[in-house]
């Protein structure tokens, strides 16, 4: 668990400017990622193929009451929130879901999809990942002549 955390003004190359999630498959069905009360904002990712300036997250969880704002992908996809659903194992072999809850996802910056970006390989997201009271405003897509 990660609790009231600020974290800002990182760099990385290819993911997770602020945060980079990830939990293998082996051992999704012990481990569940908590975020809660805290703010991520103003890092960013400099690859050519780059995600997630604020967080790149691939694992079941749950992201609360946080901030994500001003992160940026230099020339990527998801300025704020790059999310990757490989995942469907669950004690029952039923779809763990990643909750995103009450959070403030504004002001990132990418190339394409600014805000939230959401990657599936099954093709059902909408049993993967669930949005609760969440407001997702103000971010931007860059275009090849911005800085």
């Amino acid at each position: 668990m990660v609790a009231k955390c600020t974290i800002t003004d990182n760099v990385a190359l290819k993911s997770g400017g602020g945060v980079h999630v990830f939990i293998p498959n082996s051992t999704y069905a012990k481990t569940r990622v908590l975020i809660t009360a805290g703010e991520i904002s103003r890092n960013r990712v400099t690859d050519a193929a780059g995600k997630g300036g604020g967080v790149f997250w691939d694992a079941p969880g749950r992201l609360e009451n946080c901030v994500i704002a001003g992160n940026r992908v230099e020339n990527g996809s998801g300025g704020g929130l790059y999310l990757r659903q490989t995942f469907i194992i669950g004690a029952d072999d039923t779809p763990e879901k990643l909750i995103i809850r009450n959070c403030r996802i504004t002001g990132n910056r990418a190339v394409s999809e600014a805000g939230v970006f959401a990657q599936d390989d099954t093709a059902e997201i909408d049993k993967l990942v669930r949005l609760e009271d969440c407001e997702i405003s103000g971010n931007e897509l860059l275009t090849a002549d911005q800085d």
